[in-house]
């Protein structure tokens, strides 16, 4: 099919001062992958760029649509697609940019709006561009959409003069009462034929821009923050973040943010004040233990010409044991008067955490914070009275390492660097060892979402508000601790039965621990290009999918949290575009709970599943996953034969993990 299209300009609106029209364009710039710049003098100018694509649904069918050619701000299209059943008395919908749907039923679009998004000059990235269109075959058979936006937004610059000088590297909105401006959503037409979007499921109340290039943004240039259309009762509040530099500014009169306009700001030292600071006098603290630290470093220089089909030969951990838990972040003090402690990410306390405790304490030890992440906090004494106003501390990583009582070998994937240098997103994934023995208090930081008070003794364990429980495990160990149970019945669980890629072919039972045809170590085994194990990995990996396109954090497991689990972090890693050498490095990391080395020559060494991907076609090993995981493999188990996994799905993966 053709297609041809034309987007939607963005009308004015008036807030500080007036906003020319702009319009969605098509184009790259500021060295991140972006096809929506504001074009031409006037802003009015629509473009697209060549490498362009939408996604195009026809009843419950939908393809990839890629560009063909380009005629000023029209596009043509095409693509792949089986037409199917008209949905509202249309044959065509589609959304771009295609990347970004997480489902399509019945004239209803569902996707995610990031509330971690790039500025870039004059422009914002294809992630958080949302347009929708539908549209029916002209007589002459061709189609035409015409893309109508489905969010809305702000901009903003830094006055030249007075702000020209300091080096701001994070702005963040956040809705003074609560209100949803990003997270899940849904879009669709209304009987006018416009977009209509609200919040679906999970949302945020907070918008934080960071520099799609460099550490800080430029003054004078304008700045985009896209959010949800939304009715703020009491305004917003910005905040302005850089070294040494908190400022904010507050607008408290109702307002809304309306679809396909953009409120606009100039931010000055008089509307947006410093905040007095304290900087945390301690020094830094850091997640991650110093062994586990000290074999990072080593390994990133040990490991670097060790890799591929034929590396794993040495190993750099250290062969004492050492502990697999992570150091607390301690909040400290001098005031004795102290009673209670207010804790947040946003330095206006938006949304805030409380602690209340004795009299007499001057510290407070909390698990399960961010890397890299500042955090403000407050002291209040038995008045309610502030004390020595406002402090910061911003914990290291480079992982972050999990605190839940009762489970061990815990991490979140978040935090390794991915395709294009991106970030894999923090607190949506989490590793680890299964959790049989997890303590009542271990349920509820593991199950509950962020709290905001606590009164009792040191240390605080953040919540981290998972939702879904996937087991790894199929059979019993020798020990008999292997059974796959579910522990916590207040959440989903689901079990795909697994092995590893190193063992021969799997029985559809998971009742036993297949061989190969030989032990590992004399190098006659089975790398399973067909079979149980491949496909119900792939299931997983869409089961982890979605749960993520739901916005519900999810733990996968097996028994120690090493092999099974470290083999679907590693497919995950991949597929996000981490380097080998990261992917081994986190692998790697279990040797800290249990030896995992990376030149085991037990049954378990990790090496083998390396070179099990490698047999795959690509040029690097992201390329090679990508391809293994579209690959069909064989299920005999009727439960979980899938299709193997979709380019769309694989997207979604990146859209939804990479910032």
């Amino acid at each position: 099919m053709a297609v041809s299209c034309a987007k939607e300009p963005v009308p004015s609106q008036v807030y500080v001062e007036e906003i020319p029209q702009v319009t969605f364009t098509a184009t790259m710039e500021g060295g991140l992958d972006s096809r929506t710049t504001l074009g031409g003098d006037d802003l009015k100018t629509v473009f697209w760029s060549r490498d362009d694509a939408i996604k195009v649904y026809s009843g419950s069918n939908s393809g990839k649509m890629q560009i063909d050619g380009i005629s000023g701000g029209v596009a043509t299209f095409s693509g792949n697609l089986v037409a199917g059943q008209d949905v509202q008395g249309y044959k065509y919908w589609a959304m771009y940019p295609y990347t970004c749907v997480s489902s399509f039923s019945n004239g209803v679009f569902t996707a995610s709006l990031p509330s971690r998004q790039h500025g870039l000059v004059t422009s914002f990235g294809e992630d958080v561009s949302f347009t929708i269109a539908r549209a029916n075959p002209a007589d002459d058979g061709t189609t035409s959409f015409h893309f109508k936006n489905a969010c809305s937004g702000i901009r903003f610059r830094l006055d030249e003069n007075t702000l020209g000088g300091e080096r701001i590297s994070r702005v963040s909105i956040f809705a003074n009462d609560g209100e949803s401006l990003a997270g899940m959503f849904t879009t669709s037409f209304d009987s006018d034929g416009t977009p209509v979007t609200e919040p679906s499921g999970k949302s945020v109340s907070s918008v934080t821009l960071v520099p799609a290039t460099g550490n800080s943004f430029a003054a004078g240039t304008w700045y985009y923050m896209i959010t949800l259309p939304v009715e703020l009762r009491d305004g917003f509040t910005m905040v302005l973040e850089g070294s040494g530099v908190v400022r904010t500014f507050t607008y408290s009169k109702s307002l809304a943010f309306n679809r396909s306009q953009f409120r606009t700001v100039t931010l000055t030292s008089s509307n947006a004040p410093k905040v007095t600071r304290q900087e945390d006098e301690y020094g830094d603290y850091y997640i991650t233990s110093s062994a586990e630290r000290a074999y990072i470093s080593n390994a990133r220089t040990a490991y670097v010409n060790d890799l591929g089909i034929n590396g794993y030969t040495t190993s750099v951990v250290g062969s004492g044991s050492s502990s697999q838990y992570p150091d607390p972040i301690p909040f400290k003090w001098t005031a004795t008067n102290a009673v209670k402690m207010e804790f947040s990410d946003d330095p206006s306390f938006s949304t805030s955490t409380v602690i209340t405790f004795s009299s007499g304490t001057t510290s407070f030890n909390v698990y399960n914070l961010i890397p890299e992440v500042t955090y403000y906090y407050r002291l209040y004494d038995s008045s309610g009275s502030i004390i020595g106003g406002l402090r910061s501390l911003t914990p290291k990583g480079p992982v972050r390492t999990i605190m839940v009582g009762g489970v061990q070998n815990f991490r979140d994937l978040g935090g390794w660097t991915g395709e294009d240098g991106k970030t894999i997103r923090f607190g949506k994934i989490y590793r680890g060892a299964n959790i049989n023995n997890i303590t009542d208090s271990g349920k509820q930081v593991f199950i509950n979402s962020p709290s905001s008070s606590y009164s009792g003794t040191s240390p605080y364990y953040v919540p981290l508000g998972i939702k879904h429980d996937v087991d790894l495990r199929g059979y019993e160990n020798n020990n008999g601790d292997g059974k796959a149970i579910q522990v916590i019945d207040d959440i989903f669980y689901k079990n795909f039965p697994v092995k590893q890629f190193m063992y021969g072919s799997q029985s559809s039972n998971g009742s036993n621990r297949p061989g190969g045809g030989g032990s590992s170590s004399s190098g006659n085994y089975d790398v399973n290009k067909t079979g149980v194990t491949a496909a119900r990995y792939q299931c997983a990996l869409r089961y982890i999918i979605n749960c993520i396109a739901n916005d519900e954090p999810v733990y996968f497991h097996c028994i120690g949290g090493a092999d099974r689990t470290g083999t679907l972090a590693f497919l995950i890693e991949a597929l996000l575009g981490v380097s080998e050498l990261d992917m081994n490095i986190d692998y790697e990391l279990t040797s800290y709970y249990s030896s995992r080395k990376r030149t085991d020559t037990s049954e378990r060494p990790f090496k083998y599943l390396v070179r099990y991907l490698y047999s795959f076609e690509g040029s690097t090993l992201q390329e090679k996953v990508t391809t293994w995981a579209m690959t069909e493999f064989t299920d005999t188990d009727a439960t979980y034969i899938k299709k193997p996994l979709t380019l769309d799905e694989i997207n979604t993966l990146k859209e939804l993990m990479l910032e």
